[in-house]
């Protein structure tokens, strides 16, 4: 059996791996920032040779949107010189690659699902810095496989759904913005995708590759915290409110509904619904 490591174990999806049925697919390794800090390389190839390392899922990023546009140096260092990092181990070790990048490197200027061949235009520091790590990725030419996502929600980490429920508890209405358009992801999907690439390592895994992957179906920001009030049966208004009345440092994409086709062909799977999955996910939460 394989030997994989997942950095970045501490965040949603690096946590949901680990609750995860994936003992029977190879022997797992998990290492949080603290124990394997892998913007210093001298510890990822220390790791890499103590365990013996055939492949790495990269669940490791700077994620904080806003707060990247005043941390850029941080928000590079992660999601750019790591990869960096990573990148040249791998080479030299001759391991696998699977790095979770996002929809926000595609930008804001579509109006339709935006495949995989849509030309790259990020506008902000976070985005940037995303598609900063995936060209290392690209131009080393390791056997990789980069999957781009969109507006990840769990039971672990802090995220929309959560920041909803919580709010809820506190406030009568709640103003969510209703003219940003995407497709919501439960983790625990994503992470299904992530696994079946490693069942079938040596065909889905060869040269390199990046892919979409959400759930299914389009919704904005307004109507999935509507849907999520709506499930966890509570009472608070949901208000719509525009982009310019809800005031960000990073501007964010008004439509980023990704084209999944190229995927589903690949692994011949079928994606579920996003308020299919949403429903798992509050009746998890709920419990």
């Amino acid at each position: 059996m394989e030997n994989i490591w997942v950095s970045g174990s501490e965040g949603q999806l690096g946590s949901e791996i680990e609750s995860s049925n994936h003992k029977c697919i190879g022997n797992f390794f998990f290492t949080k920032q603290e124990e394997v800090d892998i913007t210093e390389k001298i510890q990822i190839e220390n790791y890499i040779k103590l365990k013996n390392i055939d492949l790495i899922i990269n669940c490791a990023a700077y994620t904080a949107v806003d707060k990247a546009e005043e941390e850029i140096e941080i928000a590079y260092k992660v999601n750019s010189l790591a990869i960096r990092n990573l990148v040249e181990i791998c080479k030299k070790y001759k391991c696998k690659l699977i790095h979770i990048s996002t929809d926000f490197v595609y930008g804001d200027t579509y109006l339709s699902p935006i495949n995989e061949l849509t030309k790259t235009s990020p506008k902000s520091v976070y985005a940037k810095s995303k598609l900063d790590g995936e060209r290392h990725i690209i131009n080393s030419k390791i056997d990789s496989v980069i999957i781009r996502t969109s507006w990840l929600y769990s039971k672990f980490g802090n995220n929309f759904v959560k920041t909803i429920l919580q709010l809820s508890k506190k406030k009568e209405t709640i103003s969510v913005v209703n003219d940003q358009y995407g497709t919501p992801t439960y983790t625990k999907d994503l992470v299904e995708i992530c696994l079946e690439f490693i069942k079938t390592n040596k065909e889905n895994i060869n040269g390199q590759e990046i892919y979409n992957y959400s759930n299914e179906g389009i919704c904005s920001w307004y109507e999935f915290a509507c849907e999520i009030i709506n499930l966890s049966k509570l009472i608070s208004l949901i208000v719509p409110i525009s982009s310019k009345e809800f005031c960000t440092l990073a501007k964010r994409p008004a439509y980023s509904v990704l084209d999944k086709d190229k995927i589903k062909k690949k692994l011949s799977i079928e994606i579920p619904f996003w308020k299919d999955s949403l429903s798992l996910c509050i009746k998890e939460l709920i419990k």
